[in-house]
């Protein structure tokens, strides 16, 4: 799976950094960014995100 954020659709509202069991989401000029090295691409952001701004594609 891979784990993909969407710029455009992304608000900053941090929901996606707060559910974030391993800490590898942290806001950057207002926009989620992904700490690849910490991601396990388990997808509890893509389930938190209410904006659709997160994608994981199974591969």
């Amino acid at each position: 799976m891979s784990i993909y954020i969407i710029e455009e659709k992304c608000r900053g509202c941090r929901d996606c950094m707060k559910a974030c069991p391993f800490e590898a989401i942290k806001m950057t000029e207002g926009k989620a960014k992904i700490n690849y090295d910490k991601c396990t691409q388990c997808g509890v952001c893509e389930l938190a995100c209410k904006f659709e701004a997160i994608l994981a594609e199974k591969e």
